[in-house]
């Protein structure tokens, strides 16, 4: 018998990935959510071991908790976020609305 590694769950005796959108940081999962969903701002691809593998930082996309890749902004909206106190890089994980009387270039 071998313990489940992080990124992964297992059943049955049958190892799987977790699930996109969630991460696996801790070994002997038994759930497809794993350890939970991916952090606001990050990416998480299926198989992840970390909350936030992927950082969104591209002012036209933008990542919401449990998000398996990046989406493009919306026309007419812009993409926000919080900036790493570690990198400074800001993670965008939401989309809004351009100010009336302004436009958004993503």
């Amino acid at each position: 018998q071998i313990k489940c590694p992080p990124g992964s769950y297992c059943v049955d005796g049958v190892r799987r990935s977790c699930n996109a959108g969630t991460y696996g940081a801790d070994e002997g999962l038994v759930l497809p959510t794993c350890s939970g969903e991916c952090t606001a701002g990050c990416a998480c691809a299926a198989g992840s071991a970390v909350a936030c593998p992927l950082a969104c930082t591209d002012p036209q996309t933008f990542c919401p908790t449990g998000s398996s890749a990046p989406q493009l902004v919306s026309a007419g909206y812009f993409s926000n976020g919080t900036v790493d106190a570690v990198t400074g890089v800001t993670r965008r994980s939401e989309q809004l609305r351009c100010t009336p009387g302004h436009f958004c270039a993503g």
